[in-house]
């Protein structure tokens, strides 16, 4: 099994941030956006910001990085599936199967690679976004994780755990194709740690609320039978929401 049937996992569960409360100087970090201002975090990063609990399609361009100038449509929709209450489908290819707990939290319960034919698997389920994140706590979930074969639920491909750390560290005045916005930094650590390869992640999402996330920046690193490495990276910048 290659390190992209489970490193996928996350899809736009990947969130971002930095500290820093400096800079009022323009610069551009990669194609696509702009950043102008350096802000204090205000207030709190909500689910809904990261999350919006609602159907709709989220179209991004990929304007750095692995597969530059294509365009990715996150398509979302109510479902039963593995006992949750939504699916992201990044295209045809995957679902990512999500809900909300009783605290509030979003939850990621399972992820299918239909290209693949495998399932990736969490007991508990990886809390992936916070109710009411604060700004400068980082808060971090370690739980058990499996990937499956689709046909064959029983039939177990690699194992092992995986843990990811989300925090909130400041606001970011942005240029982007929808205009000039204030979003809030969210800075994401994932790490997977199977039998058959390590893969970790850091993804930096700029959230704003109503929209959801308007830039995603991520770097992964993955090591296949503690010997194969390799690297991706990419930005997206969101174009149009539409319900």
């Amino acid at each position: 099994m290659r390190p992209a049937d489970f490193s996928q996992a996350l899809g736009l569960c990947s969130l971002a941030a930095i500290g820093g409360c400096a800079g009022l100087s323009p610069h551009r970090p990669g194609p696509g956006f702009e950043q102008l201002e350096t802000l204090p975090a205000t207030g709190k990063v909500s689910v809904d910001d990261l999350y919006p609990t609602r159907s709709g399609r989220w179209s991004y361009l990929v304007t750095a990085g692995d597969n530059a100038g294509e365009e990715v449509v996150i398509r979302r929709v109510n479902t039963l599936g593995f006992a949750t209450t939504w699916v992201d489908a990044p295209g045809e290819s995957r679902g990512e199967f999500w809900r909300l707990d009783d605290d509030g939290n979003v939850t990621l319960e399972a992820v299918v690679s239909y290209a693949r034919a495998t399932i990736s698997l969490f007991e508990p389920p990886l809390v992936v976004a916070y109710a009411g994140l604060a700004p400068a706590t980082p808060r971090r979930h370690e739980v058990a994780m499996e990937v499956v074969d689709l046909n064959n639920p029983a039939r177990r491909k690699t194992y092992g755990t995986a843990t990811m750390t989300i925090e909130y560290v400041d606001d970011r005045r942005l240029k982007t194709p929808l205009g000039e916005l204030v979003a809030k930094r969210v800075v994401v650590s994932f790490e997977a740690d199977l039998s058959l390869a390590d893969v970790t992640r850091t993804t930096t999402t700029y959230v704003v609320a109503g929209l959801g996330p308007i830039v995603i920046e991520w770097q992964e690193d993955q090591v296949m039978l503690k010997v194969i490495r390799t690297r991706k990276r990419r930005t997206l910048v969101l174009k149009k929401v539409t319900e």
